[in-house]
C-alpha cells in the first residue's frame, strides 16, 4: 500500500481515510447513481461486487480515500431523501477523493454521494487531502519524474461549474481545454487544472 494510505485526514467536518473493501456498499450508491456518473468517466455499476472490484483494483495503486462525517457533524447530513438513498439509513461513507499516480503527474478526482451536494464538502475534503499531500511529500510522490514532483492536476468538464468552482477555492488554476471523445462517442472539452507546490510547507 502507499505510504501516504496509512494516513486519515481531519478537516473540521469530514473525516478522511483509506478506502477499504468494506466500503463497497456505501460507495455503490455513488457509483450507480446516474446523475452523479454524469461527469466521470467510468460505467455505471449494477452490483456491489462491481464496486468491490474497482476498491480492490486502487488498494494498491492509487492514493483513494473515502469521506465521512465527523461524528460532531453528524447532524450536518442531508435532510432530502434522493432516490439513491431512500428507504436505506444514511450511509456511512458519503464520498471519495483520492490521486492516480499510474500515469505521472497525480490527477485528482473526487465524487459525493448526491444527498451530501452543495454543502461544500468536496472543497473542504480536497483542502484537506491536498495540504496532507505536501505535508506528506514535500518533494513530491515517491516513483515520480522530476518534473512531476511538484504540481497536482484535476481534470473536468467544460460545464461542470460546481467542480470548477471547488478547484478554484481549492487554489487549482486553468491550465489548458482538451477535447476528447466521451464514452457516448460525443465530442466534449474537459478543462485541466493545476496546482504548484507551496513555496512554504
Amino acid at each position: 500500500m502507499p505510504p501516504f494510505a496509512k494516513f486519515s485526514i481531519q478537516t473540521p467536518r469530514l473525516l478522511v481515510r483509506p478506502i477499504t473493501l468494506e466500503d463497497a456498499a456505501d460507495m455503490f450508491l455513488i457509483r450507480s447513481d446516474l446523475e452523479t456518473l454524469r461527469y466521470q468517466n467510468y460505467d455505471l455499476e449494477t452490483s456491489v461486487s462491481q464496486t468491490r472490484e474497482w476498491i480492490q483494483q486502487r488498494l494498491n495503486t492509487d492514493l483513494c480515500f473515502v469521506i465521512e462525517l465527523a461524528p460532531h457533524a453528524s447532524d450536518q447530513s442531508s435532510s432530502t431523501s434522493p432516490d439513491q438513498i431512500s428507504g436505506l439509513n444514511p450511509p456511512k461513507v458519503i464520498g471519495s477523493v483520492g490521486s492516480s499516480t499510474r500515469t505521472g503527474l497525480p490527477d485528482l478526482g473526487y465524487g459525493f454521494n448526491r444527498a451530501y451536494w452543495g454543502k461544500g464538502y468536496a472543497t473542504e475534503a480536497l483542502r484537506g487531502v491536498v495540504d496532507s499531500y505536501w505535508k506528506e511529500f514535500p518533494n513530491g510522490y515517491p516513483g515520480l519524474k522530476e518534473e512531476d514532483r511538484h504540481m497536482l492536476k484535476a481534470c473536468t468538464d467544460w460545464d461542470n461549474d460546481a467542480s470548477k468552482a471547488v478547484l478554484k477555492k481549492c487554489g487549482f488554476k486553468l491550465y489548458d481545454k482538451v477535447e476528447y471523445i466521451d464514452k457516448k462517442g460525443v465530442k466534449n472539452t474537459s478543462h485541466e487544472y493545476r496546482l504548484q507546490r507551496p513555496i512554504k510547507l
